[in-house]
C-alpha cells in the first residue's frame, strides 16, 4: 500500500523562515542602495551649490568681496537659504582679511604698515530637508592685481580661554560697530589657538561692541562705558586706534547646575522657598555690578534645578517671608567648578520675628559637627548640638495621638496629659497608658539619640515611656534594654541604638499614681535625633527675641570659642570658627 508523503510543520516553519530572511536580505540591500544613491545625489547638489556661491565670488571685484553690512565690507549676504532641486539649502559665508608673513605681518618685526594682503573666504553648506547630510566645507583665497597700500586702520586680537587658561577653539564671536559708516556686524569663530585676529579695521574709540559664546558653555562681552545697567565696566567696548593692535580676552568655560532642594526635619518637601542667588565676580565696579544674580524659587514639591550657571563661587540667600534655613548641606558661599553640577539640600523651618543661625567650623571653614553651642541672654539660656535636632510634642487634646487606655486625661488642659478622675479619685491600680501618632521621619538615616520630657510628679506618681520604631511593620515597644518589660524613666535617658537606621516612630507613655489623690503631669515631649535631613554643623533658633546673645561653642580636641551677636528683625547666621587644641 502507498503512503502519502508531505511536509511536517517543523519543515514548513524553516523554508518560511529561510524564505523571509532570504527576502528580508534583498529587501535592506535595496533599501541601503536606495540611501546610499539618495546622499549622493544630495552630497552632488551641495556642491553645485557651493559651485555657485565660488562662481560668484570670481566675478567680484576685490573690493566686492566682503560681507553686507560686516567686515570687510562687500556685496556677499551673510546667512542665506537657497531652494535647489526640491532641497533648501542654508549657506553660510565668511571673509576675514589676511596678513601674510612674506612681507611682514602688524604685530611683527618689521611692521606691516598694509596687513590686508589678501582675503580669507570659508563657505559652510548645510542641507535643512535632506537626512544624513554631511555639512560642506570650502576654503579660498582671494588675491587683489595691485600691491596694497598703507591705511590709516588699525587691528583687533580677540583671545578666548577657559577657566583654566586653555584657549578655547570654534567660540562663536560677534562684532558690532555702529560708531563707524557704515557700521557693521562681524560674525565669526575662533581658531585652533583661541583667538580671533581682525586686520585692517576701522579706527573707533570705545565703540567695538564684542561678544563671544559657546554651545554649552557661559559667554562674555564688553559693555557700554555710562550705562545703566553697568556705568562703569571692567570690560568697556573696545578702542581700535590708527595702525595700533588692540588686544582683548575673554573667559568662557563649560556650565554648570545646581539640583537644589528645600525640605523640613522629616525630609519632607517643603514648596516655594524664594532666593537670590548671586556668584562673586564682577563685571563692573563702583557701584559694584555682579556677573550673576538671579531670583526664583522652588517647586510645589520643594524643588528646583538651575542650569547655565557661571563656575564661580555662589552664595544663595533664602528671601521667603515665612520660612527661615536652617541649615544646608553646603556652607555658603558653595564653589561650583565648569561641567560640575551639585545636589544643595536646605533645611528650612517657619520663622518668627527674629532668628539665628550659627555655623560651627574649623579655622580653615570646614563645617564641625557634634558642637555643643549655647546661646544665652538675660532671662534666656539654651544649647544645642550641631548635626542634631529636636522634635518637640505638646499637645494630645482633640484625638492628637493614635489610641489609649482611657484613663488618660488630654483635654481638660490643652498641653497636658493626666490621669482621668473617676468618681472624685484617680486610678490606683494601672498603668495607665497613651501611645502616640506614627512620626515619620522621613528617611531610614535617623538615629534617635535622646528622650526628654517635662512634666508634675507628685509622690507616688511616675512618668515612664517606651519607644518603637521601624521601617514598616509591626510597632514593639521596648525599654533601655530592648525589652517590653523596661522603661524610660529618667528625662534625658540616652536611647538604645534598637532605634537606630529607622524612619518610623511612635512612643507610649504611662502615668501611674499610688495615690488616689495625686495624679502625674506630662507638658512636653523632645525627641533629639539626627538624620541624613538634618545639617551636620549648624543650629538654628527660629523665634527669639531681638537682643544682644552670648554664644559658646566647644567640642573634644577644639578650644571653646566664644562671641556676641545682636540679633534684629528677620533671619541672620554667624559663622563661629573653633580653633584645635595644641
Amino acid at each position: 500500500m502507498k503512503k502519502n508523503q508531505g511536509f511536517t510543520l517543523i519543515e514548513v516553519l524553516i523554508t518560511v523562515a529561510i524564505f523571509a530572511i532570504f527576502t528580508l536580505g534583498i529587501y535592506f540591500t535595496y533599501a541601503n542602495v536606495i540611501e546610499v544613491i539618495g546622499k549622493s545625489r544630495n552630497r552632488t547638489l551641495g556642491s553645485e551649490v557651493l559651485n555657485r556661491e565660488i562662481e560668484i565670488i570670481r566675478n567680484l571685484p576685490y573690493e566686492g568681496v566682503g560681507i553686507i553690512g560686516g567686515f570687510p565690507a562687500g556685496d556677499l549676504t551673510q546667512s542665506k537659504q537657497v531652494n535647489f532641486e526640491g532641497n533648501i539649502f542654508e549657506v553660510e559665508t565668511f571673509v576675514r582679511n589676511v596678513d601674510d608673513p612674506f612681507d611682514g605681518t602688524v604685530d611683527g618685526d618689521p611692521v606691516d604698515l598694509a596687513p590686508a594682503d589678501y582675503k580669507l573666504v570659508e563657505f559652510y553648506v548645510d542641507c535643512l530637508t535632506c537626512g544624513g547630510f554631511v555639512p560642506l566645507t570650502f576654503t579660498t583665497w582671494i588675491a587683489p592685481r595691485h600691491l596694497e597700500t598703507s591705511t590709516e586702520n588699525g587691528s583687533l586680537f580677540i583671545n578666548v580661554f577657559d577657566a583654566s587658561g586653555v584657549p578655547v577653539s570654534g567660540a562663536d564671536v560677534v562684532i558690532e560697530n555702529s560708531a563707524v559708516d557704515p557700521s557693521f556686524t562681524i560674525i565669526d569663530t575662533t581658531n585652533a589657538s583661541g583667538t580671533l585676529r581682525l586686520v585692517d579695521v576701522p579706527p573707533s574709540n570705545n565703540s567695538y561692541e564684542i561678544s563671544v559664546s559657546k554651545s554649552g558653555y557661559t559667554s562674555s562681552r564688553t559693555y557700554e562705558i555710562g550705562s545703566d545697567e553697568n556705568p562703569n565696566p571692567l570690560k568697556p567696548h573696545a578702542t581700535v586706534a590708527t595702525q595700533e593692535i588692540t588686544s582683548i580676552s575673554f573667559s568662557i568655560d563649560r556650565v554648570s547646575a545646581l539640583n537644589i532642594s528645600t525640605r523640613n526635619m522629616f525630609c519632607q518637601g517643603v514648596p516655594e522657598i524664594d532666593f537670590n542667588h548671586t556668584g562673586q565676580r564682577l563685571i563692573g565696579s563702583g557701584p559694584d555690578v555682579l556677573e550673576y544674580a538671579v531670583s526664583y524659587s522652588t517647586d510645589s514639591l520643594g524643588k528646583i534645578t538651575v542650569n547655565d550657571i557661571p563656575w564661580d563661587s555662589h552664595t544663595l540667600v533664602d528671601t521667603d517671608p515665612y520660612y527661615g534655613v536652617g541649615g544646608s548641606s553646603y556652607l555658603m558661599p558653595v564653589t561650583l567648578a565648569p561641567n560640575e553640577t551639585k545636589t544643595l539640600d536646605f533645611f528650612v523651618d517657619l520663622i518668627g520675628s527674629s532668628s539665628l543661625l550659627v555655623t560651627a567650623t574649623n579655622e580653615q571653614g570646614v563645617a564641625l559637627t557634634g558642637v555643643d553651642v549655647s546661646l544665652e541672654k538675660l532671662g534666656f539660656n539654651e544649647s544645642r548640638v550641631t548635626g542634631e535636632y529636636n522634635y518637640l510634642y505638646s499637645d494630645w487634646s482633640f484625638g492628637g495621638y493614635l489610641s489609649q487606655d482611657g484613663n488618660i486625661e488630654e483635654n481638660l488642659v490643652p498641653g497636658q496629659l493626666t490621669l482621668k478622675q473617676i468618681g472624685g479619685e484617680y486610678p490606683t491600680s494601672t498603668n495607665s497608658w497613651l501611645t502616640s501618632n506614627t512620626i515619620d521621619f522621613g528617611t531610614s538615616t535617623a538615629n534617635l539619640l535622646t528622650l526628654s520630657w517635662s512634666g508634675n510628679t507628685p509622690g507616688g506618681t511616675q512618668i515612664s515611656f517606651q519607644v518603637a520604631s521601624n521601617n514598616g511593620g509591626a510597632f514593639n515597644y521596648i525599654g533601655p534594654d530592648g525589652t517590653n518589660s523596661s522603661y524610660y524613666t529618667t528625662s534625658g535617658a540616652n536611647l538604645s541604638n534598637f532605634h537606630s537606621g529607622n524612619q518610623f516612630v511612635r512612643y507610649k507613655v504611662y502615668l501611674n499614681t499610688t495615690v488616689s489623690t495625686a495624679t502625674p503631669t506630662l507638658y512636653d515631649l523632645d525627641i533629639k535625633f539626627n538624620s541624613g535631613c538634618i545639617p551636620k554643623s549648624q543650629v538654628f533658633w527660629a523665634d527669639i527675641p531681638s537682643a544682644s546673645y552670648d554664644i559658646s561653642a566647644s567640642k573634644s580636641g577644639y578650644q571653646t570659642a566664644t562671641t556676641t551677636v545682636f540679633v534684629g528683625a528677620g533671619w541672620q547666621e554667624i559663622k563661629v570658627p573653633l580653633i584645635i587644641n595644641e
